[in-house]
């Protein structure tokens, strides 16, 4: 099976084809209802190419939320980024996207279908396992928490974003979500560094 670091490291242009055609599909279809020879055909690869990059359309799942976690975090390159005040204006960017589009509103359950519990589980390890790799890289040794542990309370916040819209009010801006989001993730930081 695909790690994050393999999905990563590998420009393959059949395998991006793939993640930007079921992309393409999302817009239209649920998850549930796009199929692996659908998917294959409509990006001009064969079923046994495409089980050769991926083990199953979950995999094309985990790829694109890959490239969303990459460029959720981007600019999360020093420990400064992650104690600021204020949300990136890209998290803003990418909330009003979310709260916008109705395919992102509907219940996870009914999208995925019956991969959701597996769906949920590997995107939330993915995503933790991403926020831990950039805490460790940013402060080191200066957690007190090991950064697996504060990669998943942190990762905890965003995954209950972006599936169940659950910080702030119902009717918050996507400002106001980021910025909660931001001084969440900025108290746990501190309470990991001992500044609380």
């Amino acid at each position: 099976m695909n790690t994050i670091s393999d999905l990563s490291d590998q420009p393959n242009p059949v395998r991006q084809r793939i993640m930007r055609e079921f992309l393409n599909q999302l817009k239209s279809k649920d998850y549930c209802d796009i199929s692996v020879s659908e998917l294959a055909q409509a990006a001009e690869v064969g079923r046994t190419s495409f089980y050769r990059l991926f083990n199953r359309k979950l995999d094309v799942l985990l790829a694109c939320h890959e490239q969303l976690f990459a460029k959720l975090f981007v600019g999360k390159d020093s420990a400064a980024d992650w104690l600021a005040a204020e949300p990136a204006d890209h998290l803003v960017e990418m909330l009003s996207f979310f709260n916008s589009n109705g395919a992102f509103r509907r219940s996870m359950a009914y999208q995925l279908g019956s991969d959701m519990a597996l769906a949920n589980r590997l995107l939330r390890q993915q995503l933790e396992q991403f926020i831990s790799e950039r805490l460790q890289r940013c402060f080191g040794e200066q957690l007190q928490i090991p950064a697996d542990t504060l990669g998943c309370a942190i990762g905890g916040l965003y995954f209950n974003l972006f599936t169940m819209g659950i910080i702030g009010g119902a009717n918050d801006t996507p400002a106001n979500q980021a910025r909660y989001l931001q001084l969440l993730t900025r108290a746990q930081i501190k309470a990991a560094l001992g500044e609380c």
